[in-house]
């Protein structure tokens, strides 16, 4: 059963309000469905723990690297320039330049490594920063754990289950 390791930035009082805001979010959520979810233990950090902005910056690096993959992947075939995506070949290339399209437009998808509830988005605008910095104890990343019961691959995996 495949497995999907997301964290999220959440704004809450507590670590179980953190979690509840982050299973109602995933059970609303309509492109992105999980059967079950599960928080790992030890796998949330409250803004005021010394690793909250290092995991933070890590995290947020992560997406950024998962983007540039994709892109290195188009590239790789023969497509260099922006205007020449407008000849890619719908199936896979174009699956891939969608789901790079939303890490980078805000969408939450299974390559997603961290997403931030406050913003939606995959990144921390500095207003937000700043916040975060005035109330850290509010403040939380939560790991979740998504698993699907789904044999086949779905269009937003990063890569093809022979190039894993």
């Amino acid at each position: 059963m495949p497995v999907f390791l997301h964290h999220f930035l959440v704004r809450a009082p507590s670590l179980e309000k953190a979690q509840e805001k982050v299973r109602l979010f995933l059970e609303r959520y309509e492109l992105l469905s999980y059967e079950n979810l599960r928080f790992p233990e030890g796998g949330a950090l409250r803004g005021d723990a010394p690793d909250f902005w290092p995991r933070l910056r890590a995290l947020e690096a992560e997406n950024r690297k998962a983007v540039r993959e994709i892109l290195s992947e188009i590239s790789r075939e023969g497509y260099r320039e922006l205007l020449e995506l407008a000849d890619l070949p719908q199936g896979y290339l174009s699956k891939l330049l969608h789901t790079a399209v939303h890490i980078l437009d805000g969408f939450l998808g299974i390559d997603s490594r961290f997403y931030n509830l406050e913003e939606d988005s995959h990144g921390v605008s500095p207003a937000l920063r700043g916040r975060i910095l005035a109330e850290p104890a509010s403040w939380w990343l939560v790991a979740a754990e998504g698993y699907t019961p789904s044999p086949e691959p779905m269009f937003e995996f990063l890569r093809p289950p022979f190039k894993r």
